[in-house]
């Protein structure tokens, strides 16, 4: 290679070797044999699946063919059985008749009372002379003939009755012939329920069986063949075989749509298969590079949470150690300034005034550090049923000489009563600095608008105020701590409220809307279950008066 490059001519250049092409084409080839063996596949699974359709139908059929042929049997069979049965009942009844009437002929009311005492539908008997009685009457529609009835008995649809004639078996007897009947509504029942039409119906409406016919010879079918037709109306699919019985042919048509389905699915899946090879290495490439983004950014993520929660440790540690540091020498000034006080009796009213004012810079100083000292420690709420309305209530009554004296309006709407599970003196610092902070955001006067309402499973808490119009770049530092547009102040009034709604389990947002020039805060806190108790003292404390709305 070195030799060959050495070799070129002085400023021509090597043509660059694209070495992607074996690549491209042991990937074509690879997805060509893919594609060849998916169509191999394809055309053989098509082959079998129209196989094994076939041989289930035909399977189906010929065990829906063993029913009913093995129904039938078994109907006739339960029929005669039926039919002897209730002939023999008959039988006996008729004979127990004539033996009374060769006693004692019986009249039409002695043939009724004892045909309602044997659960007979009714008696007739004919006499040799013509006379006919019956008992009920007129029970047996039409006028039979001795002997026009063929043996056994004989049912009437229509009127649901089955009855037997009966010749005498003596020749001493005035009865020519004698009918008895009973009621067969439960028979005829019975065998319309084990007849061949309901057969068929109840076979035709089971799960996966379309239809079931019986056809006798010459109604203009193919005889039995061996191969399972597919037949399709109006997207309807059909696997339709004819099975010779006994009875004719029987046409059984089975539901082929999950075939249809198959073989449709099959159709799609070399395509589908197809495309997804072609586009599966450029997919898994994508994939493979937005998880590394993922990974890299999560990464990021961490690192920066990582490298916030040390610098928040550190510089809670410093405040910590510096705040511990000032305060012993502000206890030392605010002592060496209550002595002069009280051992020096020669001060003029000047000195006072500068021992008072150097007292209440001591105080504001020390205020600071208790401050600093409270951020820098871990918040752990003592939970007890709090109410919140009630809290709001109070904190704005302490606030309302000031609120009138800056002619700051406030209106309370404190539409929930619920309580939750709280540190009560947590929030009630809370609210403290946001009604503050309110305050102090409008020394010229203004508003103030404390809404409380219930959300699914929180509370949420806004507190409006305004006008009020903070550019973009403050309001993305106001909840930082040590941030402060005050001439007076830490900064860690917001980032203290956050720190105590994240120890409930809560959260605390910040807004401003610009057509209005209203600054909002909105404090969300998690509600205990239901069934909690309506706030305690959530009435409006003695002395306090507020505009409320809603």
């Amino acid at each position: 290679m070195n030799g060959r490059r050495n070799s070129l001519p002085q400023g021509e250049v090597q043509p660059a070797r694209n070495v992607s092409l074996p690549s491209v084409w042991g990937n074509l080839l690879v997805f060509g044999l893919l594609v060849s063996l998916v169509l191999g596949m394809f055309f053989w699974q098509l082959d079998r699946t129209r196989k094994s359709m076939q041989q289930s139908s035909r399977e189906r059929a010929t065990m829906v063919a063993s029913i009913i042929e093995a129904d039938l049997y078994n109907a006739e069979l339960a029929r005669q059985t039926i039919d002897d049965i209730v002939e023999a009942n008959l039988r006996d009844n008729g004979r127990f008749v004539q033996y009374l009437d060769a006693i004692e002929p019986f009249s039409a009311e002695e043939l009724t009372a004892f045909a309602r005492q044997a659960g007979l539908a009714g008696i007739t008997i004919v006499r040799h002379s013509g006379l006919r009685i019956s008992g009920p009457a007129s029970w047996l529609p039409g006028g039979e003939e001795c002997g026009a009835a063929d043996s056994g008995i004989h049912y009437l649809p229509e009127s649901r009755l089955g009855y037997l004639e009966l010749r005498p078996e003596q020749d001493n007897t005035t009865i020519d012939c004698l009918y008895i009947g009973l009621d067969a509504g439960p028979i005829l029942d019975l065998h319309g329920q084990i007849s061949l039409p309901s057969l068929l119906a109840t076979l035709s409406a089971l799960p996966g069986i379309r239809y079931v016919r019986l056809l006798r010879q010459g109604e203009g079918r193919p005889e039995e063949s061996a191969t399972v037709r597919l037949l399709e109306d109006h997207g309807q699919f059909t696997a339709e075989a004819a099975i010779a019985i006994r009875q004719g042919l029987l046409v059984v048509g089975l539901d082929a749509h999950r075939f249809h389905l198959r073989i449709s699915g099959l159709k799609n899946q070399f395509l589908v298969f197809s495309f997804v090879l072609f586009f599966l290495g450029l997919f898994f490439a994508w994939l493979l590079h937005r998880f590394q983004q993922a990974s890299l950014e999560q990464t990021r993520r961490f690192e920066r949470m990582l490298a916030s929660e040390h610098e928040a440790a550190a510089l809670g540690r410093a405040t910590g150690t510096i705040a511990h540091e000032i305060r012993n020498p502000l206890n030392t000034i605010n002592m060496g300034l209550q002595r002069l006080q009280w051992e020096v009796d020669n001060l003029n009213e000047e000195q006072q005034g500068l021992i008072r004012a150097m007292q209440g810079a001591v105080q504001r100083t020390s205020a600071i550090v208790t401050e600093l000292l409270r951020f820098t420690r871990p918040l752990e709420p003592v939970r007890q049923p709090v109410g919140l309305g009630s809290l709001v209530r109070e904190v704005t009554c302490l606030h309302q000489g000031e609120l009138e004296a800056r002619h700051i309006d406030l209106s309370l709407d404190l539409r929930c009563s619920r309580s939750l599970q709280g540190d009560e003196h947590l929030l009630a610092e809370l609210l403290e600095n946001l009604v503050r902070n309110a305050i102090e955001a409008q020394p010229d006067g203004g508003f103030l608008h404390i809404d409380l309402q219930q959300q699914e499973n929180s509370l949420l808490l806004s507190l409006s105020n305004g006008p009020c119009s903070p550019d973009q770049e403050e309001m993305e530092q106001m909840l930082e701590p040590y941030y402060t547009t005050k001439t007076r102040g830490t900064g860690l009034g917001l980032p203290f409220c956050r720190r105590v709604a994240e120890a409930h389990g809560g959260n605390l947002e910040i807004e401003v809307d610009r057509e209005s020039r209203t600054f909002r805060v909105h404090v969300r806190l998690p509600l205990e279950p239901r069934g909690s108790k309506e706030q305690p003292g959530s009435g409006t404390p003695a002395g306090c008066q507020h505009d409320k709305t809603g």
